[in-house]
């Protein structure tokens, strides 16, 4: 077995880390985000197939949803939902 020393830091860390969004809670900040009145912005979402289809979905429920590079708008909430049969786009 291998057996590293580590020493002890001299100081603290003083750095920023920058962690890459995760899809699957990436698509419940979308919910979320379609469930609240108003206007919300998420802010690093990843670009993927998933994420791409759940904003297919939630404009197909009637939300205004954009993307601005890692920014997403979600406006409208539960009143702005279509009424009646919505044929979701399923991928």
């Amino acid at each position: 077995m291998d057996v590293y020393r580590v020493a002890p830091l001299s100081a603290p860390i003083d750095a920023t880390i920058e962690v890459p969004g995760s899809k699957s809670v990436a698509n419940r900040a979308l919910v979320c985000a379609a469930l609240a009145e108003g206007e919300t912005v998420l802010r690093g979402v990843p670009d993927g197939d998933d994420t791409e289809a759940m904003l297919d979905c939630l404009r197909a429920l009637g939300l205004e949803a954009e993307r601005a590079g890692d920014d997403v708008r979600i406006a409208g909430g539960v009143r702005s939902f279509r009424r009646g049969p919505v044929t979701l786009p399923a991928r």
